[in-house]
């Protein structure tokens, strides 16, 4: 080529003006052989655009050509076809048109293409997925693959899912794509499986049950094929795979209703459900409860007496108990046995109160030396810290009704009364607060120097409580009105009717 010709191409492809390409029509007729080129070119430009959808740019190339030949019948019915979306438009063309294009596009032909990334398609007899991309305008599907096979379409992407094949023959099948007058068919082939028996699957289990905290089950699968997880939980469960256990953990609900779903395993062809169902209400007592629990070394001693002495009752209505293995339980009205180094005063108070025939309503002792018993309606005895002392005497010059008093080793104290919740740290403070948002009116609460456990109206909260008293609290029969426990792990869990149950 020239060097006039290629400037006058270069011009052209570039979208510059045509008076620069027509300079040189002095060179002995050969720019309108150029300008027939560029036609040509921009036609099949546009005609690759509109085959992969982006009819904006398309656009552009046929709007260049009727620059060139405002009479250009193709790029006026591929425009067309831009402006319908992808999809031929039926229109008849004049003698005009059709003289005046055929200097240009005489023996060449633009029609549109079908075509797919992939013609045929093969699968293990495992099954699996594969996809495909599609050009051309206007395409659908036109003919179904088998039962075995399962298309989707996002824009011109089409995936094919294939199941397992369970028989150890191979399969065949395909589909058919459709556009305008054009199809094309995709093969799709599946190799047999190399099990000549019949394929099983057994699972451990098929029911799951979960505590409305949530926590973690697994199941072993044991089967002669490949397995895979054919269905998922939802969002508040999640599988872990490691060989062929699959552990499910089960996030906390917090719906305040149970819920319920379920997975699926497959191999070869057989399917096992599984399913899932997690509680609000997870204790066997039916109340509910949650919060947060630690590790803990049980090294506390000494309450051998009291565990006798309980049995020898056969009922206990409430207690306290210390570190250092010291300890009160109480029956009846005041009916009580003591152990361990408790303070002579507070011995003494208390067989007084056994002699005067007064109720107790609450105790609570440390092996630092704080003691404290709550007696009738409020009254009180006990060694205490002076913040504590001060709040005593206000809610008994008020009296008001008090539930329960607790006081940690360290110190802190928390008092519970018919209009007051009162605790000395912000710690303490802020779960009474969740405790009474979550469960309702406060009933009764014990406090240690790391954990916390309340006692609502409509369930129990804990904060950091030694695991051992959880797993108890999940399984006893009644209903707590009264826990007292230690860091080390002893406990004793009690109600009004005096059934109870102790790790001491």
């Amino acid at each position: 080529m020239k060097l006039s010709h290629a400037i006058i191409l270069i011009a052209l492809l570039t979208g510059q003006s045509a008076s620069l390409a027509f300079a040189s029509t002095s060179v002995n007729g050969i720019c309108q052989f150029d300008k027939s080129t560029m036609i040509k070119e921009k036609l099949k430009k546009a005609q690759e655009y509109i085959n992969n959808g982006n009819y904006s740019a398309a656009k552009n190339y046929l709007n260049g050509v009727l620059k060139l030949d405002p009479n250009n019948a193709k790029a006026k019915e591929l425009l067309a076809v831009c402006n319908n979306g992808g999809k031929p438009v039926a229109s008849s063309r004049s003698n005009s048109s059709s003289s005046s294009s055929n200097s240009t596009n005489r023996g060449t032909s633009y029609s549109s293409t079908l075509s797919a990334s992939k013609s045929n398609l093969s699968f293990s007899s495992y099954g699996g997925t594969e996809t495909i991309t599609v050009s051309g305008p206007s395409w659908s599907i036109s003919v179904n693959p088998a039962s075995w096979g399962h298309l989707t379409r996002s824009g011109n992407t089409l995936t094919l899912k294939v199941d397992a094949n369970s028989s150890t023959s191979s399969r065949t099948d395909y589909f058919k794509l459709k556009s305008g007058s054009q199809e094309i068919k995709i093969n799709v082939s599946q190799s047999g499986s190399s099990y000549s028996s019949s394929p099983y699957l057994n699972v451990t289990k098929t029911e799951m049950f979960f505590a409305s905290e949530g926590g973690q089950e697994s199941i072993t699968i044991s089967t002669n094929n490949t397995w895979k997880i054919s269905t998922n939980t939802n969002s508040w469960g999640h599988l872990m795979q490691e060989g062929n256990t699959l552990t499910l953990s089960v996030d906390a609900n917090y719906t305040g209703n149970q819920r319920t779903d379920y997975f699926v395993l497959s191999a070869g062809g057989v399917e096992k459900r599984i399913n899932i169902t997690q509680s609000q209400t997870y204790a066997k007592n039916g109340v509910s409860m949650s919060g947060s629990t630690r590790a803990y070394t049980d090294n506390a001693s000494g309450l051998s007496y009291l565990t006798t002495c309980i049995k020898g009752w056969g009922k206990c209505r409430l207690g306290a108990l210390t570190e250092s293995g010291a300890g009160v339980a109480v029956y009846g009205g005041n009916g009580y046995a003591t152990t361990g180094n408790l303070n002579s005063s507070f011995v003494a108070k208390i067989k007084e109160l056994n002699g005067n025939k007064e109720t107790f309503k609450s105790v609570t002792a440390t092996s630092s030396g704080y003691y404290c018993i709550v007696y009738g309606r409020n009254g009180w005895y006990g060694y205490v810290p002076d913040d504590m002392k001060l709040k005593l005497n206000q809610f008994n010059n008020d009296r008001e009704d008090i539930y329960c008093v607790s006081i940690a080793e360290n110190g802190d104290f928390v008092i519970i009364t018919d209009k007051h919740i009162y605790a000395s740290n912000s710690t303490d403070k802020s779960n009474l607060n969740k405790a009474s948002d979550k469960y309702g009116h406060i009933k009764y609460a014990c406090v240690t120097n790391r954990a916390l456990v309340v006692i609502c109206q409509n369930g129990i909260f804990y904060s950091n409580i030694p695991n051992n008293l959880e797993v108890k609290l999940k399984s006893i029969s009644f209903k707590p009105d009264k826990i007292t426990f230690t860091d080390s792990g002893t406990y004793l869990i009690t109600n009004e009717n005096e059934a109870y149950c102790y790790n001491m």
